[in-house]
This record gives structure tokens, sequence and C-alpha cells, in this order.
């Protein structure tokens, strides 16, 4: 595992929850991830462990669609990276979601000297039991996550072609194809990036939306001491002595009015295009 103690960016990029703006960058590159001694910040630690939680209701969407003619085939746009249409019918995303969990479990499993992995079995069980297996990988996932995102780098497959799960692009080095499954060394910060992945793709694919509030994308918190770009839409609505708020900082808890909120992502809009705030 790595050394728990060297700092490096979070391992989800310029998409982590707890991302900064560096004024003096040049635009295209002035996100900066957040500073963590693990593999993720502590925001996207508990988004990755919220994703696991849900894989298993995903499996069991995904079973049930498959018997669905008419949401059989579904194209799928992905939210970063080229914007390609992927063509991920209900029956190769779910083998792809059980390849994902019992396959990290497994090396989980090798890691901590826990209850030996059978790969071969678990995949041919999750044409039956879909829901089971993979409710039981991500228990385990969820119990070891440092274990997990801290992994190195080791020879594992996926289905044919391997799908970059990673915000910035990136890709091992090197890979083999051997026509219906690819391998590749993946590490733990690839374990992270491909959960969140996997869950966005079934998620897209089912149109069951998680039960969360909506997260406000690209707009950092009004707060100088705060600037997190962990906003969301205030529970519908948050009234708190008569004032209804529209939106609410995950990090701080600062919340504005809808008015509010729309001046200040008009102010940061500025900022972005001349480096200046306006004067209020």
């Amino acid at each position: 595992m790595t050394a728990p103690d060297r700092e490096r960016s979070c391992g989800r990029g310029a998409w982590c929850l707890e991302r900064t703006i560096d004024p003096e960058a040049p635009r295209a590159s002035r996100l900066r991830a957040a500073v963590t001694p693990r593999a993720f910040c502590e925001s996207d630690l508990a988004d990755i462990a919220v994703k696991l939680a849900v894989l298993p209701f995903q499996a069991g969407d995904l079973a049930d669609a498959i018997t669905v003619p008419a949401r059989q085939r579904r194209a799928i746009r992905v939210p970063f990276g080229p914007r390609l249409i992927i063509d991920a019918d209900a029956d190769a995303l779910l083998r792809l979601l059980v390849e994902v969990a019992v396959s990290w479990h497994q090396r989980v499993a090798e890691a901590r000297d826990l209850y030996p992995v059978d790969l071969d079995s678990a995949r041919r069980r999750a044409l039956t039991a879909p829901v089971g297996v993979v409710s039981r990988s991500a228990t385990v996932l969820r119990e070891h996550l440092d274990v997990l995102l801290g992994l190195p780098p080791a020879r594992m497959s996926r289905p044919s072609p391997l799908i970059d799960p990673m915000p910035d692009g990136y890709m091992p080095d090197r890979y083999v194809t051997t026509g219906a499954r690819e391998l590749a060394d993946l590490d733990g910060v690839w374990a992270g990036n491909e959960i969140i992945r996997v869950h966005y793709l079934a998620r897209e694919a089912t149109g069951i939306a998680d039960a969360q509030p909506e997260r406000l994308k690209g707009v950092p918190c009004r707060r100088q001491t705060c600037e997190a770009f962990a906003l969301r839409r205030a529970p519908a609505p948050q009234r708190h002595e008569n004032i209804e708020y529209w939106s609410r900082c995950d990090r701080c808890g600062d919340s504005m009015t809808e008015p509010e909120y729309r001046q200040w992502v008009r102010r940061y809009a500025i900022w972005c295009d001349t480096g200046e705030f306006p004067v209020e």
C-alpha cells in the first residue's frame, strides 16, 4: 500500500469534490484537486463509499432492465473525456458491474488475507443472483476502503474494450487485448474512479437516479474561508425564519437564496473571464 504520510493530489483529479481554483494558473488549468495524504480526499472517499452501497441495487435494476425490450439497449453520453456515445446494453453493463465489484474484492481479500474469492465462480453465479454477488463484494470493499484505494498496480482483466474511468483521460501505459477481454495493470486510484464511472453508467442505463440532492456543478462556495465545489440544491425547500434557501454548501453549510445564488454565479463567471471580482 502507498505510504499514508505522503501528500498528493486527490485521485479524482479536476473532478475532485474539494477542488479549488488557482487564479494565477492559465484558465484551462485553474482547477486544482485537493491535496491529501491518501489516494482520495475525504469528500471523494465518502462519495465512493456511497456509490459502493448503491451498486447492489443497481445490479438488480440492470437485471430487471434486461427483460424489458424497450430498455434493453440505450445510448449513454459520457460526462467527461471525449464526447462519445457508448452503446451499453443492460446485460453487458451488468457483467461489467459484477466484474468491477468482484475483481476488486479479490484484490482486497489477497491484500488482507481475507477469505479467498473465486472470480470465475462469482461470474457464473452473477448470471442468476447478481444482487447477492455484488452485495457481498461491495460490503467487503466498504469495510476495507482504505486498503482498496491504496492498492498498488497489478494485472487485472476487463471486458473489451477497456473503458477509461478517469476524469482527465488517463489510461494505463500498456494493456493487452485478447479479443473479448483486455488486461492491464490497475491500482487503487483506478478502482475508485472505476466505481464512480460504473455507478454513473448504471444510473443512466436504468434511468433511475440516486435519491440525493442535486449537485450544483462548477460553482464554488462563496465564502472565502471555504471555496469548496460542494454546492447542492437545498432540501425542497429549506426554510429558516421565513427565508427560502435555494442552495447549500456541503462543506461549510453556507446557504443562499435563489437571487443570491444567481448573483454569485454571475460574479464568479466574470472572475473566470477577467480574473477580477466585480464590485457588488
